[in-house]
């Protein structure tokens, strides 16, 4: 299957991120680019990249874990797949990759909203 440009540009940014978060990453994935394709390999950084700059807990899902048209769920939602569907939404409204690797960040870029400074 053919990936859109927009996928594929931030497949390609996920996996420098990634590459750039340890020397260890940056090995893992040059491995896993000798026995995986590329967009595999590409897909598992962009899990990587969202996972830590969502900062998600270990059982907690990211827009990169889900799909649009899954329900929100009702009540209590201790994996938070629910924020993870209305985030994936909104970056695919944008005109976003579900695989944006910073995905609150590039919705702030598109959105014009300002952050706040990380401390």
């Amino acid at each position: 299957m053919k990936l859109h440009p927009v996928d594929r540009n931030a497949l390609e940014r996920a996996i420098e991120i990634t590459k750039a978060e340890s020397p260890g990453r940056a090995r893992q994935i040059a491995d896993k680019l000798k026995t995986e394709s590329w967009r595999a390999v590409a897909e598992f950084a962009a899990y990587v990249a969202q996972h830590v700059s969502l900062k998600t807990r270990p059982w907690e899902f990211a827009p990169v874990d889900v799909d649009e048209d899954n329900p929100i769920p009702d009540g209590d939602d201790v994996h938070r797949r629910g924020r993870a569907i209305k985030l994936l939404r909104r970056l695919l409204k944008a005109g976003l990759s579900r695989y944006e690797p910073s995905p609150i960040e590039a919705l702030a870029r598109v959105e014009g909203k300002v952050l706040p400074p990380v401390a």
